[in-house]
């Protein structure tokens, strides 16, 4: 399977990821096969190897290359649950790039894990979870690995028939979304399928299909267009269509010429596919001894033995049948079971089972050679073992069809519940329609008796209102004449908080603005500033735009607020586990040679509030302690003051410490302590919205060089607490 995963990816790597591919693949099979065979230092050299890479992604910065390394990683470990962990930080890491080709890819990854641990729901979860990620973001060869994946694994199960729906729809969208790999993988899946059911004609015309499609001159491809060929022969070796294996067989040398000539000098040619190149030699001889032309084939096995000497067991077994076969063609019947009984030893020794093609031919060369009750015997067990193999074999394609049937009824019943819903709900809508139409009517007649009714009240009562309307009209002045003030007092109000809050807005706006500007020309006009000094002017411009960024997000976001147009959204929710979750989040920000301490109470403490909002007050308080404390501790925590009814939250810390002058003032906007301070001002500020919105306040205990403790006060509520702990 890991050759398989590599094949995968290898049509988007990079050149600068190729690398990291290569080394890895490379320490691959000079570890990882001697790590199959027990041996504990190839574990350890891998537990090194991930170590040292895990290291150096670690130092790493979060560029398109991290990808890379964590794919490199995943190949090391592959058949390892350590696997599973880059995988879902490759996931996070290409959300957070927007990379969504590699989010494919880690679900992707995933799926193909669990199908080696024959985990087939989770392999379905994470194709399900992948499949409309792909093709809406045109990743198809993720979803045509997948699906071809499944369609396998379905014939490994001899769900025959759910294999063909499959690669039926798999071609279905490979041809709505026009993918020239989708059509080639889902015709060789329909091939698959279909000779799986022994429907050869249509398995012959699917590979064809797929073979056709495959451009000529793509080496890439050549994996598919061996497959393709080898099943092309195999099936004609059981349709007895030796002509046309021999033409397909042709078409394979062709093709391993044409990759010999890419990859390798004529020197090495001889190595290269050695295995292919002795597997179609031996087919080519099978059917030219099939055919008749016992000459030709004796030429091709003398040559296999000739060039080949030491080919692997499996091509030994093979070669000695195809040898058998010769013999049997010529009438030597005797040196024909000779060499079968060579082959059954290989068989042996490969734990192979006897397939019914080669029980028949034992039987029929023990016949020939004279031994006619052995023969006897063999074919009687022949009967037994076609009998049974078909036996089982009808009875996968009944349970597949019975649960075919089963499911297609079922989908058959949910339609027809579907149409009975529909067809209440639109009878339902009728009536609502006339209950609406009547109540209208209704109140319409309501409206113009009322109105009637009305007018003659109005007519009555003309005299009465005809003596009030001085009174109203000299109540009506004094009324606008107070709304006049108000407004005027409050326009007042709104034009000093305008021009105070623009005042403080244009300075603190004006200074990331200045070194900005300022640097850029620098770095525009002056051509000679060595490398250093340039990249201290160019994180000096990144970090004053970063700082205008978070100014423009502060201000939004206390503009939302004090307008009332950002929502809260309060439920009850446990403060120890929120404190956990914050510790949690912030344990790397926090530099390291700080001790940072969080204190819970033993018994959770349950609260009506915003959770982001509240997260944001503690990470507000969190990060002016990292910023001001350079020794000693920072403590999170909270505690419940029963007497008082009251919950405190708090964020204490060993830093400089705040005067007491400046203790009122920094809740003010924009109101820093220390103008060289690179924060907005604004924090504290929002803090202090946000700690109204949840129905408490901020506190402050400061002292100057032992440090600063900030708290936000929230009511408890005590029967909430009592209802949740019954």
């Amino acid at each position: 399977m890991i050759k398989s995963y590599i094949w995968r990816i290898h049509f988007r790597i990079s050149r600068p990821a190729l690398l990291v591919y290569l080394i890895l693949a490379a320490f691959i099979f000079t570890v990882e096969f001697p790590l199959y065979a027990e041996n504990t230092i190839g574990k350890k050299d891998i537990e090194l190897l991930e170590d040292s890479l895990a290291k150096e992604l670690d130092a790493m910065p979060r560029d398109s290359f991290y990808l890379y390394k964590i794919t490199g990683l995943e190949l090391l470990l592959f058949d390892s649950p350590r696997f599973l962990y880059y995988a879902e930080l490759k996931e996070k890491e290409a959300w957070r790039q927007n990379r969504l080709g590699f989010v494919c890819e880690s679900f992707s990854d995933r799926a193909i894990y669990y199908v080696n641990k024959n985990n087939i729901d989770s392999f379905y979860f994470w194709k399900n979870k992948m499949d409309p990620l792909a093709l809406e973001n045109k990743e198809y060869n993720y979803y045509f690995y997948l699906a071809n994946l499944e369609v396998q694994m379905l014939l490994e199960q001899k769900q025959i028939q759910q294999a063909i729906r499959t690669a039926q729809k798999m071609y279905d969208t490979a041809r709505q979304y026009d993918s020239l790999e989708g059509l080639v993988a889902s015709n060789m899946g329909l091939g698959s399928a279909m000779k799986e059911a022994k429907r050869y004609k249509e398995a012959i015309a699917s590979f064809e299909t797929a073979f056709s499609l495959i451009p000529l001159e793509e080496t890439r491809w050549k994996a598919w267009k061996m497959d393709i060929c080898q099943n092309l022969i195999t099936i004609c070796s059981i349709t007895n269509e030796y002509s046309k294996g021999l033409e397909f067989i042709r078409s394979n040398e062709e093709l391993i010429e044409f990759i010999r000539k890419q990859k390798v000098d004529n020197s090495e040619k001889k190595s290269f596919l050695m295995n292919e190149w002795v597997d179609l030699q031996i087919w080519k001889a099978k059917f030219y001894t099939k055919l008749g032309k016992t000459s030709e084939a004796l030429n091709i096995l003398d040559e296999i033995k000739r060039n080949y000497p030491d080919i692997a067991n499996q091509k030994q077994q093979n070669y000695f049948l195809a040898m058998a076969d010769y013999f049997e063609a010529t009438g030597q019947y005797n040196q024909a079971l000779d060499t079968f009984q060579k082959a059954c030893e290989f068989m042996k020794q490969t734990n192979s089972d006897l397939n019914p093609a080669i029980q028949e031919q034992k039987a029929r060369l023990l016949g020939l050679a004279g031994f006619q009750r052995e023969a006897i015997e063999e074919y009687q067990k022949l009967n037994v073992l076609k009998d049974s193999i078909n036996s089982a074999w009808l009875d996968s394609q009944l349970n597949e069809f019975r649960t075919i049937y089963e499911t297609d009824h079922l989908k058959l019943k949910n339609n027809e519940l579907e149409l009975k819903f529909k067809h209440n709900q639109l009878t339902t809508s009728y009536v609502l329609l006339i209950v609406v139409i009547i109540a209208l009517l209704y109140i319409s007649i309501l409206y113009l008796h009322i109105a009637r009714t009305k007018k003659k009240l109005e007519k009555s009562e003309s005299e009465l209102i005809q003596e009030k309307k001085e009174l109203i009209k000299s109540k009506e002045s004094l009324r606008i004449a107070k709304e006049k003030a108000e407004e005027i007092r409050d326009m007042a109000l709104k034009v000093e908080r305008k021009e105070s809050f623009f005042a403080n807005m244009s300075h603190e706006i004006r200074t990331p603005l200045n070194a900005i500007v300022g640097f850029s020309n620098l770095l525009a006009s002056d051509e000679e500033i060595d490398p250093e000094e340039r990249i201290l002017f160019i994180n000096t411009i990144n970090q004053n735009c970063e700082l205008l960024l978070k100014l423009v997000n502060d201000i939004l976001d206390l503009s939302r607020m004090e307008s009332g147009k950002m929502s809260f959204s309060f439920e009850n929710y446990n403060l120890s586990q929120l404190l956990s979750e914050i510790y949690s989040a912030h344990q790397l920000s926090v530099p390291r040679n700080l001790e940072f301490i969080k204190s819970i109470p033993e018994k959770a403490i349950f609260a009506r509030v915003d959770k982001t909002r509240l997260r944001q007050v503690i990470s507000n308080f969190i990060n002016n302690a990292v910023k001001f404390t350079q020794e000693g501790h920072i403590k999170i925590g909270y505690q419940l003051e029963e007497i008082n009814q009251k919950i405190v939250l708090f964020v204490e810390d060993t830093g400089q410490g705040i005067p007491e002058e400046h203790q009122k003032k920094i809740f003010e906007r924009f109101y820093k302590m220390d103008d060289t301070d690179k924060g907005t001002g604004l924090g504290l500020s929002i803090s202090t919205v946000i700690a109204e919105k949840l129905g408490g306040h901020l506190e402050l205990r400061s002292k100057v060089g032992e440090g600063s403790c900030f708290s936000i006060v929230l009511p408890y509520d005590k029967e909430l607490n009592i209802n949740i702990f019954r």
